[in-house]
């Protein structure tokens, strides 16, 4: 049987690959800090939907899922972190500087973007003009 720890270390190589507006980027997934909002996500992946840019918290979009996770790990996020919003079923990403006005609070955090955040905050900024873009997630390949 695995011990602890090697069982972390396989938890920790499932990664999220998330694609929007022609741009590609692997989130880390907090598997030891948000184990139910990681493992929902997983067994639920592929999944789609349209990203839309907050208006009130500055330097986030989100993407509303139809997935019923818990609330775990509320923290203050950083830019790159990916948090959910369970009572509106929301994935929120901040690809900036928070700002004056968000968030709204701890948020439940379970991802760090940890590669190309500077492409999901270009399409963020086409999100803010025009909302609707498509945000595709799905299971990241090791390379």
């Amino acid at each position: 049987s695995f011990k602890s720890d090697q069982l972390e270390a396989v938890m920790d190589k499932r990664k999220l690959l998330i694609e929007v507006g022609g741009e590609k980027a692997i989130v880390k997934l907090l598997w030891t800090e948000a184990p139910q909002i990681c493992q929902t996500l997983w067994d639920s992946l592929p999944l789609e939907s349209t990203a839309h840019h907050a208006k009130l918290c500055n330097h986030e979009y989100m993407a509303q899922l139809r997935l019923e996770a818990p609330a775990e790990n509320f923290k203050e996020v950083r830019i790159g972190d990916l948090g959910w919003w369970e009572r509106m079923q929301t994935l929120n990403l901040w690809y900036d500087d928070r700002g004056p006005n968000g968030p709204l609070g701890p948020t439940c955090r379970f991802g760090v973007v940890e590669s190309n955040l500077e492409g999901l905050a270009k399409v963020a900024r086409q999100v803010w003009e025009t909302s609707g873009q498509r945000i595709r997630l799905s299971k990241a390949r090791e390379a």
